[in-house]
Order: C-alpha cells, then structure tokens, then sequence
C-alpha cells in the first residue's frame, strides 16, 4: 500500500510542466486501503449472513447491531467532510483533527466486528460512499496465484460460490463482480488454468454469467514471458459487466521473442469463440481462419473415444506432461532405465485398440501437427490428459486407417534414427535414468504428410493446410529439446 501511494505521487508529479511549482501533495489515505479482500462484508447484509451475530465483541467495549449501524454512518459524513475540507479549506488543524476523527471511527468500527482473523476488509464501512453508487466502475488486478489448501489454517472464505475452484485468483474474480457496479470495467492477469481445467468451470461461469462482453488473450512462457520469475502460462481476462450476450472473445496461444515484445500488444487478434466452449475449456483461436478448421473438425460424428477399448495388446504411449512444441506418441512403450534397471516412467500414459492398424492411424493422428494444435487451443498448454486425446473428432475409414497406419510405420523409423540415448542424474545425483531422447522437429517433412491426409479428410482448403503445416513453424523448428 505504501509503494502504491509513493507510485502515484511520483506519477502524478511526473505530469508536472515545472517541478518547482508542485503544490502539497493530497492525503490519499481513505483512498487506499490494506486488508484481506477475500474476509468480510460487502454489506450488513452480507456480513450478518456469512459470519452471524456472534462477530460482536464481547470484552466491555461491544456495541449492539443498532450502535454499530451508527458508527458506520458516522464513519461515512466523516469521510465526506474530510474530503470536502480537503477541496475547501487550507486549515491544517481543522484537517487534522477531522482526519484523526475517521481513524477512531475506523479502529473503533474494526475493533468492535470481530471475525477471528487480524485484518479483515469490510467493504460497505470503508469505501460505504462508492457503495452508496453502486460499486467501483474499474477493478484491474494480479491477484495471488495460492491453493486454498495454503491459507485454511490462517482464514477461511464465506459465501463464495466458486470455492470448488481451490485457488485465491478465482475468489478475487468473484469478488469483484460483486463490488462492481453493473457497467463495471475488470481486467485482471490470471494463469491460463483458469480458461483450460475442469475446477475451474465454477470460475468461469461466475465471470460469464456476469458478464455482457469477455476477452481473454493468452501468453506463453517461452520463448519469452510476460512477467521474470512467473514461469507459467497466463491470460489477461477483461471483462464488461451486464447481462450475458454470448460475446467471448479470445486470442491464439500467443509465443513470441523478447524482440517483439513491445509489438505484443500492438497486434492482438480476437474472435468470438463463445459458440466453441467446450465444457471447462475456453479455446485458445483468434482468427477467423482458426474458427474455421476447428468447426470443420467439430462436424465428426466420432471421436478417438469411440475406437479405444479397454485393455488389449494394442497400446499407444504418451507422456502426460512436457513436450512444449511437439507430441511425441509411440506404438510400443520406450525404454526407460532407472539406477541401471529397466522400469516405466511414471510419466507414461497409455491407450489400447482393437488391432494395430487402428492403433497406428491414430498414433499418427496424435503426432500430427493437426492435434498438436488442437490440444493447444483446449489443454492447459503442459500436462495432456485422456480427455485432451479422446475428445478429438474423427471418422475413420478404411482408407485413410491404412495410409495413417503407414505414415506412422515410417515417422516411427524417423524418430528413432534421429534419435540419441541420454543419461541424466536426478534428485541431486541419486538417481541415474537413461532414456531414449527424440527430436520430431528432424521428422517435420512425414508429419506434414500425415496433415495432408487429415487435411483431405477433412476437406480443408488451401489456406488451412498451411495454417495447420505452419502453425508456430518459428518456434518448433527452433526448438533445440524435445
């Protein structure tokens, strides 16, 4: 609070045409405010409903509901004078001493609503006259990125309909909904999570359901990064609250090198992809092009669900997390040794079918640049789970079964002649694992062939085959690990 205060003094006086002419600076201190936004009351209502009549203190210096109700609006006319002598008056005793006036208020008011934590916020006592309108016209935060779990045994949170959710960031969201007025202006910067994982569907449809027009852009953390030190993927989520219209827009999954940071902004693309939500994820398109591919897509009647059993000779392994500009699938599980004995990666995943040819096709399938981008748009961009993979739309036939099958037989070959076996210690040297290390982006040119097949098949034009082919080329192909 105090940095923030210094910030915008020194903002305020870098707007100065002549220093030497700077006036006293105005006390800001009802302005800005410290406590835990998360505990507390929006209103009486509010705070009678979530914390009860037993929040009263009980040592001798405890009002009743009645006295309390006064002291709050006291508190109020002795901000507004304050206020109103700070634009009228030049006294600095009559300032001070009504200044001195709000504070006791204050500690009195905090002292007496007692909710077994030291800082709590009550937003209707301490900014009672922008509640008096309605709320605030503009939130705009980065709100903590904390589990719940962390901060249990220190507070607790009431009446948030989007607890499920487990982290800080989505209670903040709500939060402000409830705290704005009815054409407030948000914006806050989130991890992607929120947009892509089944816990946070509670979130979203506090944000949605309140919300007239919603963008969201999204940002990877490499090459380049929003933030040093937030080694995490984020999206800036800006929102006009109102009555829903169906209006969400979203960008690409953006990546891009620190030399083109300051265009970053600059060219920002967004597309109405409400239509596109699929359950908890929100997708990650921000042309029309895009929106395209992905309905021609949609129209599949099957899924790779639809042609997996549950246990068989015939697997696929995957890994269920890593591999940031390729997805490397195999048909057979690859060797894996840990202090010299051969084990499985704890990392490895697996899909069974009916025969190998299916199993193939679709092994393929999942090394195409097709899913790559798929996943991309749905996922939370690191970890990639069954529901990413048996979700993807598909009607096979004979034909391209077989031509798919092939094309994996020989991606497979290339993999492997590209390939180098590496050794690595882990766990500070306790551990020795050896593994077999691949660079797809050496296999690039049988990966295009398999997108032409699925591009047919999909009847994708021109424009989209390259869209698809090409799909964040400067990156992938820049990739030195995989």
């Amino acid at each position: 609070v105090e940095i923030c205060k210094l910030r915008l003094f020194l903002q305020l006086a870098s707007h100065l045409a002549d220093i030497k002419s700077i006036e006293p600076l105005p006390d800001i201190d009802f302005n800005i405010y410290a406590g835990n936004s998360l505990v507390g009351g929006l209103s009486w209502k509010d705070l009678l409903g979530n914390y009860g009549l037993k929040l009263f203190t009980k040592d001798g210096d405890g009002f009743t509901e009645e006295e309390l109700k006064k002291n709050i609006n006291d508190l109020k006319e002795a901000k507004k004078l304050y206020k109103q002598l700070q634009t009228e008056e030049d006294d600095e005793r009559k300032l001070k001493q009504q200044k001195g006036e709000v504070q006791r208020l204050e500690n009195r008011i905090n002292h007496c609503i007692d909710i077994g934590i030291d800082n709590p916020f009550h937003w209707f006592v301490e900014y009672g006259d922008i509640f008096e309108r309605g709320g605030f016209d503009v939130i705009i935060g980065n709100p903590p990125y904390v589990e719940y779990s962390k901060v249990k045994d220190d507070y607790l949170i009431k009446g948030f309909k989007s607890e499920k959710a487990g982290n800080l960031y989505a209670y903040f969201i709500e939060r402000s909904m409830l705290i704005g007025t009815d054409g407030l202006k948000f914006g806050f910067i989130i991890p992607i999570s929120f947009a892509c994982t089944k816990r946070m569907e509670v979130g979203q449809k506090v944000l949605l359901d309140n919300s007239q027009q919603t963008w969201i852009s999204y940002f990877a953390e490499r090459p380049d990064k929003l933030f040093v030190g937030a080694d995490l993927s984020l999206c800036i989520v800006l929102s006009a609250k109102g009555k829903p219209t169906k209006s969400l827009y979203t960008t690409r999954y953006l990546k891009w090198n620190a030399i083109d940071r300051k265009k970053l902004f600059e060219d920002l693309s967004f597309i109405n992809s409400y239509e596109l939500i699929r359950k908890y994820a929100i997708p990650k398109i921000g042309s029309s092009l895009e929106k395209q591919i992905l309905q021609k897509i949609l129209k599949s009647k099957g899924n790779i669900g639809s042609y997996c059993v549950n246990v068989s000779d015939y697997n696929l392994c995957f890994r269920n997390a890593g591999g940031r500009y390729f997805k490397i699938v195999l048909n057979h599980e690859p060797e894996f040794i840990l202090n010299k004995t051969v084990t499985r990666s704890s990392t490895y995943k697996f899909l069974y079918f009916g025969n190998s040819n299916r199993r193939d096709a679709i092994c393929a399938l999942l090394n195409s640049s097709l899913f790559y981008w798929y996943w991309l748009i749905f996922s939370d961009t690191w970890h990639m789970v069954n529901e990413d993979i048996l979700t993807f739309p598909i009607e096979l036939n004979s034909e391209v079964e077989k031509t798919l099958a092939d094309l994996n037989k020989k991606l497979g070959k290339s993999y492997y002649k590209n390939s180098e076996l590496k050794t690595e210690y882990r766990n500070k040297g306790q551990d020795i694992i050896t593994y077999t290390k691949f660079f797809a982006k050496k296999s690039k040119s049988i990966i295009d062939e398999i997108d032409d097949v699925l591009s047919t098949h999909y009847s994708f034009k021109k424009d989209e085959v390259s869209f698809i082919k090409n799909y964040d080329i400067q990156f992938r192909l820049g990739a030195e690990e995989e």
